[in-house]
């Protein structure tokens, strides 16, 4: 019975330490590699759209001969 306590302890204690070795790790990296999230107006009447970045904050104006920087 002491021999099975001894692996259950010594398994999580292998889990803890790897999720203790996994907290150091930087964010900064997934961070710029990331795309840039993109979000749609609504149709117009004249049926374009505005695409604009989330992060950028860069707007187009989206119709049927291309998109068109509005800033």
């Amino acid at each position: 019975m002491k021999h099975i306590k001894d692996i259950t302890i010594s398994i999580f204690a292998i889990i803890g330490f790897a999720f203790v070795l996994s907290s150091f790790t930087s964010n900064e990296t997934t961070e710029t590699q990331e795309p840039n999230a993109w979000g749609v107006s609504d149709v117009t009447d004249e049926g374009a759209v505005y695409l604009y970045g989330l992060k950028s904050g860069v707007i187009y104006y989206v119709n049927v001969y291309g998109k068109t920087p509005l800033n």
